[in-house]
């Protein structure tokens, strides 16, 4: 804000500076407030502030658009539902089905026919073995390097090396850490990524940024469907 003042839009995520469609949604947040005294509405279910005493905040700017529900509709965020939920929440959930439906932004689909199979997000051995399959269910070998795979939080994201999943084959992503192989690759995060209280949703996007496939578990309605 102006004032100097630090906001952290409710219900949004949008990418890191570095992944795709970064620059995207810089300009459409600069777009819908850039110049404008928005308005912050606080939430009942959220608390004021949130890491680095930031205010949590839905903003509604001069034209009376909700600026987080278009980011998320636009295609520039993932809707990030809280534990608690959001007085928003039944609009932003709207907005990411309007987007995923009209395949927009990050929801542009990849042509590459692979898919997310499973997620294994609370093994038995503990949250640092969590395991992601991927499968490739086209006819072609393809080339891996530069891939992201993500939760819906975005806390880390898995950058694939320079892997080929052949046609057919599944190759899994382990949270933890490993030696790569053919069928294995190991994250080296150093704690669980997949949520176990609550759902979450997995995102995995090729080199252009384009949408190969979403996976998401404990979430019955959510993206038409597309939950498991």
């Amino acid at each position: 804000m102006s004032d100097g003042t630090i906001v952290r839009l409710l219900g949004v995520n949008t990418p890191e500076r570095g992944m795709p469609y970064y620059d995207e949604a810089t300009e459409l947040l600069a777009d819908l407030v850039l110049g404008q005294v928005p308005v912050l509405i606080a939430d009942s279910l959220s608390p004021d502030t949130g890491d680095n005493d930031r205010l949590l905040r839905h903003i509604e700017n001069e034209d009376g658009l909700l600026v987080n529900y278009q980011l998320i509709k636009q295609g520039m965020a993932i809707w990030y539902p809280y534990e608690d939920g959001t007085d928003k929440d039944q609009s932003y959930e709207q907005g990411e089905e309007i987007a995923a439906r009209d395949e927009v932004g990050l929801w542009a689909p990849s042509p590459h026919q692979v898919i997310i199979r499973y997620i294994d997000y609370d093994p038995d051995s503990g949250q640092g073995n969590e395991t992601v399959e991927i499968e490739n269910v086209g006819g072609t070998a393809i080339q891996l390097e530069g891939w992201y795979l993500q939760d819906e939080a975005s806390r880390t994201h898995y950058n694939f090396p320079n892997v080929t999943l052949d046609s057919g084959s599944v190759i899994r992503i382990h949270s933890g850490e490993g030696t790569d192989s053919d069928t294995d690759l190991f994250w080296g995060w150093y704690q669980g990524i997949w949520n176990n209280n609550g759902g979450d949703l997995a995102l995995l996007q090729d080199e252009e940024g384009l949408m190969v496939d979403y996976y998401c578990y404990d979430y019955p309605s959510r993206l038409d469907g597309h939950c498991v």
